[in-house]
């Protein structure tokens, strides 16, 4: 969703050029494989964690994950927070869980139709989210190239929030 705008961030905040940001875009997605393959069945199959309680994890991380992309720049010492930004990232696993956990909800000759809605809701959010991000990118370009990550963490705030709702039943 953001990785047009990443691209562009990194370069104005840490003069990445091109290689850097396919090193960036390598360590993330290995990352995430290894978060599907190893984290997620051992936290679901072995320590026999909730559904929710990873959908919740997952919300936590990711978010700080934005927020570390959304602050730092080179004046942390490097471009490191990038990289570990994109290590801790829990996008897929939360999807997976939340996928898990419809599928436990709704009767199995329903649950084609709600993976439908939710494909569908999954396209209209790429469409809005791109047009939206990038207005608040060319917005704040000159003074603070990352503010296009403030709704993405404002969003997954709210995430969060709600899933302790559901975790808890306030």
């Amino acid at each position: 969703m953001t990785q047009d705008y990443d691209y562009l961030m990194t370069r104005i905040k840490f003069s990445w050029e091109r290689e850097d940001f396919s090193n960036y875009l390598t360590v993330q997605r290995v990352s995430r494989l290894i978060r599907l393959l190893v984290i997620l069945p051992l936290l679901s199959k072995v320590f026999k964690v909730s559904d929710h309680y990873i959908i919740h994890l997952g919300c936590v991380l990711t978010f700080l994950s934005y927020v570390l992309m959304t602050v730092s720049d080179l004046s942390w010492g490097g471009s490191w927070p990038i990289y570990l930004a994109s290590t801790i990232q829990l996008n897929s696993v939360t999807t997976s869980s939340i996928i898990s956990v419809l599928s436990k909800l709704f009767d199995p000759e329903d649950i084609a139709k709600v993976y439908a809605l939710i494909g569908i809701a999954q396209s209209i959010v790429s469409m809005t989210s791109h047009s939206l991000l990038g207005m608040v990118y060319h917005g704040t370009l000159t003074f603070y190239p990352s503010m296009y990550l403030v709704p993405v963490d404002i969003l997954l705030f709210s995430v969060i929030f709600i899933s302790m709702l559901c975790i808890f039943k306030i």
